[in-house]
């Protein structure tokens, strides 16, 4: 009762719960992944203080967060689908801006590799908890548009992260960096706590949470189409996690730019257009997928199609400008696999396993992603170098970007059983 009155007062108020919430997680995703991509353009003067190996660095800045995003995002998206989401989200904002602090104050290897270990428990706990409760306040026609602007968060992080942390650095010292991009989690945990309210579980979708029947992992393992759809995202973040946070030190290596003129370089340039990226990507879902719901792996697929031959060229051409504008423009299309993948699982599979099946999606990408993309990168960078010298970054991640070519070829197979699987699971409770 105390919540109705709660939300029946915030309506008289004329406050949308929805528009907060919508707000809250475009705020959530900022401090996310400001934290999280910072350390990419930290990378030279953290490699300088440890002496360590490029390979070293893969593990830190990627492995380390992975594995415990990992293992981690499945039991925490399992409380999701039957307690509180909000209470989740708030306790997980707190512990991954505290061990983000952390790394700042670290003094060796093991003690770094453990802080980005627990930032990657924290972040487990935000993203599926915050796509349940975007679909249980957006119906299916306008939910890839809500996801996208949530998710544009990710976006500014990227900006606040790679311009932050390259400017501080510069000034302060990277470890200040580390404390500054630390302390906005904490303000937003408390707000976040005091605005956003706990929408009822299938509102949207014209069920009620009490009436759900519990449903175990086998049935998402039963659903090609959803695989299907993890299996694209794994490819297109491979590629994609590991060109991101190696592409501030190709820069830095390649055309003799300092870490502060990278960062405030590639910050405006990423975040806007990822922002576009996922804003038209997720608006053209909604509205293409009336006509066809094929639409919904059509343009993540396209958009994976065109960004191969674009990273590619970008570390293939010789020149600042090229490369700049070919991974611009490969970093568009790529993106365009986040909205409208993340909207579409929200309805190939039943509510009471929503929270879950999006933790799978993000544990695996991120896995694959964030954690195995800039490992490999380093170490086959650390193999070319007897060969390339300073430019063995450059073919490393050549090497890599025909990966993204798995995407639309599993998006093409997702889409021929799309309608027939989408409309299975709208029957199932």
């Amino acid at each position: 009762m105390g919540e109705l009155a709660v939300n029946l007062e915030s309506k008289r108020a004329g406050i949308n719960p929805a528009t907060v919430m919508v707000v809250m997680m475009f705020l959530g995703y900022a401090v996310n992944f400001m934290d999280r991509q910072i350390v990419s353009v930290l990378v030279e003067p953290i490699k300088a203080e440890l002496r360590i190996s490029d390979g070293q660095v893969g593990l830190l800045t990627g492995l380390s967060f992975a594995i415990f995003y990992a293992v981690m995002g499945l039991p925490i998206a399992t409380l999701a689908d039957h307690f509180s989401r909000k209470k989740i989200i708030v306790a997980a904002m707190t512990l991954w801006s505290l061990m983000t602090a952390l790394f700042g104050v670290a003094r060796s290897y093991p003690e770094m590799f453990l802080a980005r270990m627990a930032v990657g428990v924290g972040e487990a706990g935000f993203a599926p908890a915050a796509f349940s409760m975007i679909a249980d306040y957006y119906p299916r026609e306008r939910r890839g548009t809500a996801v996208a602007v949530g998710a544009m968060g990710a976006m500014a992080g990227t900006t606040l992260g790679l311009m932050v942390g390259g400017s501080v650095a510069q000034r302060f010292g990277w470890r200040t960096a580390m404390l500054v991009a630390g302390a906005p989690g904490l303000v937003l945990a408390a707000l976040f706590a005091l605005l956003v309210r706990e929408p009822q579980r299938g509102a949207s979708d014209g069920s009620l949470a009490p009436t759900l029947a519990p449903l175990s992992f086998r049935a998402l393992w039963r659903n090609p189409t959803y695989l299907m759809v993890v299996g694209s995202g794994m490819a297109a973040m491979c590629v994609m996690f590991a060109c991101l946070q190696w592409f501030p030190a190709y820069l830095i290596r390649s055309y003799h730019m300092t870490g502060r003129e990278a960062g405030t370089l590639l910050g405006p340039m990423l975040g806007g257009i990822g922002a576009a990226s996922l804003l038209a990507s997720g608006y053209a879902t909604d509205v293409l997928s009336h006509r066809d719901i094929r639409w919904g792996a059509w343009i993540p697929g396209i958009g994976a199609l065109l960004g191969a031959p674009l990273l590619t060229g970008a570390f293939y051409v010789d020149g600042k400008t090229a490369t700049l504008l070919l991974f611009g423009f490969g970093y568009f299309t790529v993106m365009f696999f986040s909205a409208p993948n993340t909207a579409m699982i929200q309805y190939l599979v039943p509510l009471s396993l929503r929270a879950r099946a999006t933790a799978i999606f993000l544990l695996m990408t991120t896995l694959v992603g964030f954690g195995v993309g800039p490992m490999v990168a380093g170490y086959i960078s650390e193999a070319y170098r007897p060969s390339f010298g300073q430019e063995s970054l450059r073919y490393a991640l050549m090497t890599l970007a025909p990966i993204l070519l798995l995407s639309p070829l599993l998006l093409s197979l997702a889409a021929r059983r799309l309608k027939r699987q989408s409309a299975a699971s709208s029957r199932t409770p």
